[in-house]
């Protein structure tokens, strides 16, 4: 027995390291769950009361990036505690925001008056505030607590960081493809505070099991890291925040936003952290630098042809992924000893807050254009540094060779030779420039490209729900949403003329001048520029449902346009979500239009069963429902033929080309959707409209199922 009892306590000292890997690595990883989970399930509660603007989801990271860091510095001064109070004030931390579950939309956004983005930080500071700061301190804390403990691994307990990275990388993913599909918003707000409460349990097991292995034979020594030094590693945090803030609104604007779009920018930026916080991640990091040179030039190019969702989609995410390997393997690369641990994550956090602060507050209040993208590509090319070590041509050579062709770029009178010339201005700069002419030389190819877009521009504004730019050329004026047409009118004709998605040869002017011959009362979610309104005559009355006041302003300013100052008809304008506005008021439309698009994105929140029950509940009996579903990348009509089909109403569709003798016209897809015996007479270019196998609905819809790649 005397012989047998230290073999016996070698084992049990064994499994007890083994059990405090396995428990502080669970805890790493649920609690990084937990946090991408609420991260998309609160934005996607938030999305319907703010008409569906991809702002939301950028705003909402922001205010999770804001907490994080407060998480970090939390973590970072609670760290300076003794160890027995450090455990009891870590364990309070994380039990009091148990008492705000489940989570759920705050009384604050009934009626609120905020600015949109306030109201999103102020909503989730009540919905989720508590519980993520909790979450948030817990990755610094445990790995703190690891490096104390007389662990074999103790000395460099980065590993954690890792695994935690992984879980969030499987909160992010399992969101839309798992959870989204099989529970309800109600149920996913349940089911996470149970994992709440599995995280709250294990922090409790893990400060119990670090207790029996502090060491204070193991001192966390090494030197304080320089001002400059930290302030390093946030600059070099703040480039790949700022790329997933640009490249996610730069994808999502154009086609839709929902969690899975949002999901996959964010799991590329995570995934970096796992590939590059690891003793072997070098060769990541030169990948991620090589990357960043080799796709800067074509980043910078596809921003010239919106209409290739492939170019749209899979350019900025390449990028985006070779700046985060390159930034987060840089400071990896840097980081300190354990005795800074807290430090090191506190200020990494400073860098990541301040790119997405500048991406979703800073910059909409100072630029009146999308600046977070070109921003991103030129801090890219910095961060890159000199790839490629060669023997440069003459200076003088090389930046004659570049003006010019950017030169010929900006003269070109089509888009086909425009990016020939600043294609071969980038090939000078990617194979001869420095990382510094690299940067220049994508700088000026940026600033180029957009000198031909601002030309013929009368006004620009940017505001939480997009960049709105009023244009005249060729006799119109016009109005631009991100890269997508709001409405149009000619210059030298009066109001009654209607024009582009809505000329009387096209499916719109189908519908209205099939309308019975009578005063009308006609509903319309999304303004535009009021074009609609050229239909309305004297004692029919007309309400619009705009989310953006600066929308109505441009369609009231006669500066620019008359649709809604010069006509006959009674016109509203109700600013508000048009959904929840419809379902306030409770109107009774004979005529209900869904017009509404976030640059060429309709949001997703008015395309679900429950959204058609209330435009039905707002219509007349014999009413018609009219959807315009015209999309660069995205088949919206089965998903309303789907919809008509569970409702028992009848869905048509006309698919409008216009001919080569129909002028101020633009070709465009409108669905009509009835529940009547009697109804509307249209033309015979009216045809059944598709339906589709998956029903939309408040709580799952399958974007990736109506994608068009061509």
């Amino acid at each position: 027995m005397v012989v047998a009892a230290p073999v016996e306590t070698a084992q049990n000292a064994a499994t007890t390291r083994t059990t405090l890997v396995w428990v502080y690595g669970a805890w790493s990883f649920l609690a990084s769950l937990l946090i991408f989970w609420v991260e998309l399930m609160v934005a996607k509660m938030l999305l319907p009361r703010f008409g569906g603007s991809p702002s939301v989801w950028n705003t909402a990271l922001v205010f999770f990036q804001i907490n994080l860091l407060a998480g970090y510095a939390g973590a970072h001064f609670l760290a300076k505690l003794d160890s027995r109070r450090h455990k009891l004030v870590q364990v309070g931390l994380v039990a009091l925001p148990a008492l705000t579950l489940p989570v759920a939309l705050p009384a604050l956004l009934d009626g609120q008056s905020l600015a949109p983005a306030v109201a999103v930080l102020a909503a989730l500071t009540l919905m989720v505030g508590g519980p993520f700061f909790a979450l948030s301190t817990s990755t610094p804390t445990l790995q703190a607590w690891f490096a104390h403990s007389s662990h074999p691994r103790a000395s460099d307990p980065y590993f954690l960081y890792a695994l935690s990275n992984v879980g969030s990388l499987i909160g992010l993913l399992g969101y839309p493809t798992v959870i989204e599909r099989v529970l309800p918003l109600r149920a996913q707000t349940t089911w996470w505070a149970i994992g709440y409460g599995a995280f709250a349990l294990l922090t409790v097991w893990g400060a119990r099991l670090v207790g029996r292995w502090e060491s204070p034979a193991t001192p966390l020594v090494g030197e304080r890291p320089s001002m400059g030094r930290r302030a390093m590693w946030a600059a070099v945090a703040f480039v790949p925040s700022l790329a997933l803030l640009g490249v996610t609104r730069h994808i999502s604007t154009d086609v839709a936003a929902f969690p899975l779009l949002w999901t996959i920018p964010l799991a590329l930026y995570l995934g970096s952290f796992v590939l590059t916080f690891r003793n072997d991640g070098e060769r990541w990091t030169k990948l991620g630098v090589w990357g960043v040179r080799l796709l800067i030039v074509p980043a910078a190019l596809a921003v010239l042809y919106p209409n290739l969702l492939w170019l749209t989609i899979t350019v900025p995410l390449a990028l985006l992924t070779t700046v985060s390997l390159a930034a987060h393997g840089r400071v990896y690369r840097d980081r300190p000893s354990t005795h800074s641990l807290t430090d090191f994550y506190l200020w990494v956090s400073i860098g990541g807050a301040a790119g997405g602060l500048f991406a979703s507050l800073v910059a909409p209040l100072v630029f009146d254009f999308i600046v977070e993208y070109p921003l991103t590509l030129v801090l890219a090319a910095l961060l890159a540094g000199p790839a490629v070590r060669h023997r440069a041509p003459d200076r003088r050579l090389l930046v004659g060779l570049v003006v010019a062709a950017i030169a010929a770029g900006i003269v070109a009178s089509d888009s086909e030779t425009q990016l020939l010339a600043f294609a071969v201005a980038g090939v000078v700069v990617v194979l001869w420039g420095t990382w510094k002419s690299l940067a220049l030389g994508v700088a000026a190819i940026l600033i180029a490209t957009s000198l031909g877009e601002t030309s013929d521009v009368l006004t620009t504004e940017r505001t939480f729900f997009g960049v709105y730019r009023v244009h005249e050329a060729s006799g119109f004026r016009y109005l631009m949403s991100g890269s997508t047409l709001h409405g149009m009118q000619l210059v030298e004709q009066d109001n009654s003329t209607p024009v582009s998605y809505y000329h009387p040869d096209g499916p719109a002017g189908d519908v209205f001048q099939a309308l019975p011959t009578r005063a009308h009362d006609i509903g319309i979610v999304g303004l535009g520029v009021g074009g609609l309104t050229a239909y309305a005559e004297s004692g029919d009355r007309l309400t619009y449902y705009e989310i953006d006041p600066f929308v109505e302003d441009l369609a009231q300013d006669q500066r620019y346009f008359t649709y809604l100052s010069g006509s006959e008809a009674a016109v509203d304008v109700v600013i508000g979500d048009g959904r929840l506005e419809l379902e306030r008021l409770g109107p009774s439309h004979d005529l209900i239009v869904i017009d509404a698009f976030s640059s060429d994105a309709i949001p997703v929140h008015l395309l679900t069963l429950e959204a058609f029950r209330g435009y039905f509940a707002s219509l007349d009996p014999g009413g018609a429902l009219l959807v315009h579903v015209s999309n660069r990348h995205l088949d919206l009509e089965p998903v309303v033929g789907r919809i008509a089909e569970e409702l028992g109403a009848t869905a048509r569709i006309r698919d409008y080309t216009p001919g080569s003798e129909i002028d101020w016209s633009s070709p465009s897809r409108w669905v009509v959707v009835e529940r009547t015996s009697a109804p509307l007479d249209l033309p015979e270019a009216w045809v059944p409209a598709e339906v589709g196998n998956t029903l939309w609905t408040d709580d799952y819809s399958n974007i990736l199922s109506v994608v068009d790649w061509d």
